[in-house]
């Protein structure tokens, strides 16, 4: 069962028949401001963690330092964006899993 719900919530953040979505287009535009980059990653990275615990996931995508900052946070999201221009049609939701994952993986 907590696969199943795990991978409906990845199938919503990567959907692109979402309206009103944020896309990485839209996202990278925001992230010209330090502050708002910021927001926009610790979000994301919020509600990805709350997700997870709520379904209580054995296999947490990413996994953040205890003391990591949302200026961080919006660092690694934004450098992401900027690497990857050709995903940036893409869901700001998915790409900041794709940035977090890359920036913080668990050890196994």
């Amino acid at each position: 069962m907590k696969k199943v719900i795990l991978s409906l919530l990845l199938m919503i953040c990567f959907s692109q028949a979402q309206a009103k979505v944020m896309s990485g287009k839209m996202a990278l535009a925001f992230c010209n401001d330090n502050v708002q980059c910021a927001l926009i990653a610790s979000a994301y990275s919020d509600g990805f963690s709350y997700a997870l615990l709520a379904i209580q996931a054995d296999n947490s995508v990413f996994c953040l330092p205890p003391s990591v900052s949302s200026g961080l946070l919006g660092r690694v999201f934004r450098r992401y964006l900027a690497d990857n221009p050709e995903q940036l049609h893409f869901t700001a939701a998915s790409l900041a899993i794709s940035a977090f994952s890359e920036e913080f993986p668990c050890e196994p």
